[in-house]
This record gives C-alpha cells, sequence and structure tokens, in this order.
C-alpha cells in the first residue's frame, strides 16, 4: 500500500486579498500528478492557517480547502482523504490576549516539567487559539475541544496510521525568537504507541525555536514515536532523515511557505511504498503558473522506527546518562556533546574454541551489532582506555531503538547475591530505574529470547571461585542473552587457559584498536557535527592536519589508539589551537590525556600534582633499573624516598587502586606496569625536566629516548625540549 501526505504550510490568511485561494486547483494537479498508485492521503497542515487567528481568516481559509478536498475527490474519488491541523504562531489572535496570558506564559515555562497539560494556566495560554479550535471543530466535524496533544488513529484494511498533532505555538508571543519556546513532554501520551505501521507527528515549530534543553527533550522524544516528523514555521523546505540514540530512524520533512509575499508559494508531497518500504519526497515550487517540482526525487529506503513499536520505554532520565560522552570534552559548535553525536564502534577479535584449536576472527566495525544481536553469551574485553562503558551505553540503545530486543544495563558492583531470586530481584530494581516501572509484569512476561543484560566491569566482580560459578550459572538461568563487559586480562586468560563451567557457552572477544579508516571516520565526524555552510576544501584540510598530528602521536602504539584519546587530542588542539608544534612534539596533547586520566580519580588540583610528582620518580626507577615491571615492595621503598624528601607519605593502596582504575598502570599476577608506553615515556621526561637533570642515554636506551622526544614539551610549568 501507498500513503501519501500532502503538507501545507504558513499559508498566513488574511481578511482580504488571498492570492493562493485562485491556486487550488493548481495544488490538486501537482498533487494527483505524482500520488500514481496511493489508495489514502493525510493532508497535513503545519500552522500559520491564519495571518492574525481571527474567525475571518479561518472562513477564508475553509473556502480554499473546501475546493481543494473537491478538486481532489472529484478527479480521484477512490482516493481516501483526511486531515490534520496544527496551530502556529500566527494562529494566535493576540489582540484578545488578558493580562493573565502573560503571567501564565512566566509561570509555565519557570515549570514547564510540573505544567499540569490540562489545568487552569494552560486553558488560559489556550485562549488565543479560540478561533482555530472553532475552525478546526467545524471543519473535521468534532467538539473543538482546546488541545496539547491530540492523536487521532486512521484505520485502512490491514494498515493502521497514528497521527500526532502537537500545540508548540501555546506560549506564542509577539516577535517571537528563537530559544525562547517550551513544550512540556508530559502532554505527549503513549497512545496508540507499537500498535500502528506508521506514526506521523505534526508540530509547527523547529527543534531551534524552543529553550536548549527542552529542545533536545522534545527531540528525543519524539524520534523515539514518530516515523515522519513535519514542520513548519521555517519557510524553508527540506528532507532528511536523522538516525538517534542508536538508531532509531525519523524522516523529517520541513515545509516551505504555501502563501508568502516574498518567497515563492510551494508545499510537500510526500509518498509512503509500505509494503516495498521506499519512499519519495516531492517539493512544488509555484513556477510560470504551474507547481512544479524542484527536482525528480528518488526512491530511498524508508525504514520505520521500531523504537516506536517497542512497549518498553527507557527513563528519560536514564536516557539522559545513557547519552553523556563521559570525557568531559567541549565542542567548538555543539554542547553538550551526546553519545550518537560522535559514536563508532570498534571492531572486535573473535576468540573462537574449537576442538582445543584457537583461531582469531576479525569483526568488522559495521558487523559489530549484528554479531551480538545473532549471539547468545558474548563476552568482549578491552583496556581501560578502550570505551567499554561506553560500548555498553550504546550497545543498549542500538537494540531498543533497532530490534525487538529489550536490554537492561548492569554493573558488576550491583550485584550483591548469587541466586536466581537475588539476580531477578536486583533486575526489578534495575528495570524500575531504566524504565517504566509499571511495565515491570510486562517485562518479565517477555519471551526470554527478547531479554538482553549487560554487565559492565566484569572483571570488578566480588565472587571468586566456585561462588562465581554459581553465579554464572544464576544469570543464565534468568536471562538466555548476556554480554560481559570486563578488562584485558581477561581475554589474556582464555588465551593461555579456556574458560570453564557455563563461561565456556560465551563468545570471547576482544576490543581492537581505531585503526586509520576508523580514525579518520572519527575525525570527521568531529569536524562534521554542527557545522553548516562547509567549504569542502577547508573541511578536508583540517580533517588532514588532525590525521597527521594523532597518525603521528599512535604510531608504533606509543599512544593507543582508542576513540576516547582521538577525541581528546581533537579537544585538546581545539583548545590549544595557539599552541606551536615544532619538531613533531606533541607533550602538551600527551599530558591532557594524562591529567583527564588522573583528575577521573584526583580529590583536587593538588592530588593530581603529587600524583605527577610520584609518577615521575616511580618511572624513572624503572628506567634506571632497565625494568618494565615493578613489585609493591619497590612502590612502599619510593614511597619512603618520596617521603624522606617531601616530607609526605602517599597512601600507597588507595594510589595503586586509583592508578588502575585511571589506567595508568595494570596489575598482573602480584606485578604491575604502566599500562602504555607514552605514559612511561611522559613521566620519564618529567623527572628530567623537573630535576634539572640530563638524561644520559646509552646506545641501548636510544630507541627508548627516541620515544622520549614525541613527548619532549611539557606544558605545566615550562617545557622539557629534547637534548
Amino acid at each position: 500500500m501507498t500513503f501519501a501526505i500532502l503538507q501545507l504550510s504558513d499559508i498566513h490568511f488574511r481578511d482580504n486579498f488571498n492570492s493562493i485561494t485562485a491556486k487550488a486547483s493548481k495544488v490538486a494537479s501537482a498533487f494527483l500528478s505524482v500520488t500514481g498508485t496511493a489508495s489514502a492521503c493525510l493532508i497535513a497542515v503545519t500552522g500559520d492557517i491564519a495571518f492574525s487567528g481571527t474567525k475571518k481568516q479561518y472562513d477564508l481559509s475553509k473556502v480554499f480547502f473546501n475546493f481543494l478536498t473537491s478538486e481532489i475527490c472529484t478527479r480521484k474519488p477512490e482516493l481516501k482523504l483526511y486531515w490534520a491541523f496544527v496551530p502556529g504562531n500566527h494562529d494566535c489572535d493576540f489582540k484578545s490576549a488578558t493580562d493573565l496570558r502573560a503571567m501564565a506564559i512566566a509561570g509555565a515555562t519557570a515549570r514547564i516539567l510540573d505544567l499540569e497539560p490540562h489545568g487552569a494556566a494552560v486553558k488560559e495560554l489556550l485562549a488565543v487559539q479560540r478561533d482555530f479550535f472553532s475552525f478546526e471543530g467545524d471543519f473535521l466535524g468534532e467538539d473543538g475541544t482546546p488541545w496539547l496533544e491530540k492523536v487521532r488513529k486512521i484505520e485502512l484494511n490491514d494498515v493502521t496510521i497514528v497521527v500526532r498533532c502537537l500545540n508548540s505555538s501555546f506560549l506564542s508571543q509577539l516577535d517571537e525568537k528563537q530559544g525562547q519556546l517550551y513544550f512540556p513532554l508530559q502532554a505527549i501520551g503513549n497512545t496508540f504507541l507499537n500498535t500502528a505501521s506508521l506514526f506521523i507527528t505534526l508540530v509547527h515549530h523547529p527543534y531551534p525555536w524552543y529553550e536548549s534543553n527542552n529542545g533536545i527533550a522534545l527531540q528525543s522524544r519524539l524520534e523515539h514515536i514518530s516515523d515522519v516528523v513535519l514542520t513548519g514555521h521555517q519557510h524553508t523546505d527540506s528532507a532528511h532523515t536523522k538516525i538517534s540514540d542508536g538508531g532509531a530512524y525519523c524522516h523529517y520533512v520541513a515545509g516551505s511557505a504555501l502563501q508568502d509575499e516574498v518567497l515563492a508559494s510551494g508545499f510537500n508531497v510526500l509518498l509512503c511504498d509500505l509494503d516495498q518500504s521506499v519512499s519519495r519526497v516531492f517539493r512544488f515550487e509555484w513556477s510560470e503558473e504551474l507547481f512544479r517540482p524542484k527536482s525528480e526525487p528518488a526512491a530511498l529506503p524508508f525504514i520505520r522506527n521500531q523504537a516506536a513499536r517497542s512497549d518498553f520505554r527507557s527513563n528519560p532520565s536514564f536516557l539522559a546518562e545513557l547519552r553523556d560522552v563521559g570525557l568531559g570534552i567541549r565542542h567548538p559548535r555543539k554542547n553538550p556533546i551526546e553519545l550518537d553525536d560522535l559514536f563508532i564502534y570498534p571492531s572486535l577479535n573473535h576468540l573462537k574454541l574449537s576442538g582445543g584449536e584457537k583461531e582469531l576472527e576479525h569483526i568488522e566495525s559495521e558487523d559489530v551489532l549484528g554479531f551480538i544481536e545473532s549471539s547468545r553469551k558474548v563476552q568482549i574485553s578491552g583496556s581501560t582506555q578502550s570505551g567499554k562503558t561506553t560500548f555498553c551505553r550504546k550497545l543498549y540503545t542500538d537494540l531498543l531503538a533497532k530490534t525487538s530486543i529489550v536490554p537492561l544495563l548492569m554493573n558488576a558492583d550491583d550485584i550483591r547475591g548469587v541466586t536466581p531470586d537475588a539476580i531477578t530481584s536486583l533486575a526489578h530494581r534495575l528495570f524500575r530505574e531504566q524504565y517504566d516501572p509499571q511495565q515491570w509484569e510486562a517485562y518479565r512476561q517477555l519471551d526470554k529470547d527478547n531479554k538482553l543484560l549487560i554487565i559492565d566491569d566484569w572483571h570488578k566482580l566480588k565472587y571468586k571461585g566456585k561462588t562465581k560459578s554459581t553465579l554464572v550459572t544464576s544469570l543464565t538461568t534468568v536471562f538466555d542473552r548476556i554480554v560481559l563487559l570486563a578488562d584485558d586480562v581477561v581475554f589474556m586468560g582464555n588465551l593461555t587457559k579456556p574458560p570453564e563451567g557455563e563461561l565456556r557457552h560465551f563468545e570471547c572477544c576482544d576490543i581492537r584498536q581505531f585503526g586509520y579508516t576508523l580514525r579518520a571516520n572519527l575525525i570527521e565526524k568531529w569536524h562534521a557535527l554542527g557545522a553548516v555552510d562547509v567549504d569542502d576544501h577547508a573541511f578536508e584540510e583540517r580533517v588532514r592536519q588532525d590525521e597527521i598530528v594523532i597518525n603521528s602521536m599512535m604510531k608504533k602504539n606509543v599512544l593507543p589508539s582508542f576513540p576516547a584519546n582521538v577525541l581528546l587530542v581533537l579537544h585538546a588542539r581545539e583548545s590549544m589551537k595557539s599552541t606551536n608544534i615544532v619538531n613533531g612534539s606533541y607533550g602538551y596533547l600527551f599530558e591532557a590525556l594524562i591529567t583527564t586520566a588522573l583528575a577521573k580519580v584526583a580529590a583536587d588540583v593538588t592530588d593530581v600534582d603529587t600524583r605527577y610528582t610520584f609518577l615521575a620518580r616511580l618511572a624513572y626507577y624503572l628506567h634506571s633499573k632497565r625494568q618494565k615491571t615493578f613489585s609493591e615492595q619497590e612502590v612502599h621503598a619510593i614511597n619512603e624516598e618520596y617521603r624522606r624528601i617531601y616530607g609526605v607519605r602517599v597512601p600507597i593502596e588507595r594510589l595503586m587502586q586509583d592508578l588502575e582504575d585511571s589506567g595508568i598502570v595494570v596489575g598482573y599476577d602480584g606485578n604491575h606496569s604502566f599500562r602504555y608506553r607514552y605514559i612511561y615515556h611522559y613521566f620519564v621526561a618529567r623527572y628530567y625536566h623537573d630535576n634539572s637533570v640530563s638524561p644520559v642515554i646509552s646506545r641501548r636506551a636510544t630507541p627508548c629516548f627516541n620515544d622520549f622526544s614525541a613527548v619532549a614539551s611539557v606544558s605545566r610549568s615550562g617545557s622539557l625540549t629534547s637534548r
């Protein structure tokens, strides 16, 4: 079945002459020329029917709409017609506003989260749209009750279409400015969700017209309940598809002005072939006495929004937490940055164990989600900086938006019991935090194939040995689908000794570092974010310059090529554009990475400085001894020397735990080492700088010193240049 949408917007009927009235038959002709096999049509009017919201203007609009209906039905009587209207700011009769309206606007914007959609304040705010609602009720044969949200269901044989109308102009004022509107999300219900073939939302104002946080929240909500969002107000037509929250597909169509004193008259026709899942958007413009398509649109995939078809809705506050990038970085054009803005799945190493043989299979970035969806149980390992927690968050939103799977996110620290009852009780608590608590019973009865448990920080599990085995058995009893995220030590252990018990049924994977292609893709995403009117040559040059710097820093594995490091370097370069980089010396960038890691676990700036000094002495100790690892006894000895020199003893147990948590050091079998070479080399170089010592370089140490050159400028208190 093909369903057509005729979008008319910003018609601005005035009291006197309206040129569009004489063009009604031309609108019908243009529309019918492209509808083809469409069997039903929604005429969606996305606001500003009138110029100043008066009864006379609506009476004139009814003449136009009735004639348009007659023309279409006469020429194509088999086409079923449906209408939907939303008011725009021009549909408000501000001359009828009372003094109470200004007070109601101030009160509503101050407490938008608590605004009662059917309360007295909203009733007062809707009063300026009285003639709009009277017109709508009369035209559609309804009672004309004012609304913030209105939902109707269209039944067409075995096809159901849900049309949602939102009144974004109830807070409109004269001389409206971007960023000042609000819409109460509590006014948007769940009516008919998960029941339709097509979800269509009409709203007059695009997102930039709302207060920033409210606009972000509204966008997120609409992109989870809509296949198509139709907007007006801007007088500029456009059509694009947005993929957000891990793959929630939402198709946007913005209408041009059907009647404007300056711009050419225009309207849109969207054809949705629901059987073939393709769509075309015709954008018509008045030219030489006809409405002509601006171009011949291609048939594009029309992927309907799986998020709108899920019974389970994530808690908005939990979703906001999931969207956090978690790095504390700022972007020059968009803040806050959301996870969907920049996330790219890493590739995975898949360890296949068969008949005692071990084989490593490479899973490409674009295949990761499909691999997890098709697997029952997966254990994914990665180092501290590999982005495991970010991976968990993105996987959660992707599964919920793109598949029929309902995920539950858990941390190993959450687990306080090892029995099936304890796991079920924990799942209940987490479900109430992550979803609508009233949906728990529906979730509990959901087929186990549609439930998946994600456990982050599995390596921090407090249970060992037989108790851990009992826990894994309980987890697999309650959940058929499980994804575990653990430290890379777990993967290395699987390489030497295959997992036992229930863990032997888990697919073993390891997060790979980004190669040139994924790094380039991430750098391009960074520069494209929020960019408008982009000069292709300048864009490519900025990307190329950043690729040179980042690839130089990551060559020879001096700096691990994980997305967090790429983003932190990009952020640092944006913050330090005036800094001159000479002879490949990127010390200030390495220092930014280290400071960010230490700041996550430090109590204050003094704490960070103390750790810098201590780590410099520890790195120099290893360098002087030609060692790669150190024991706890050696750390205590260095601490005694530190106390003797500075009069301060560092709490070693806390220090070592913090350094492991921040990814500075890694422990294995009772010994420790700096996790990455660049950290070790940076602190050796820092020791030389802080103690005004010229490094003595032997032939044996020359390769090591060459790596010092990569971190040879220190920005904290001066610069260390290679000598």
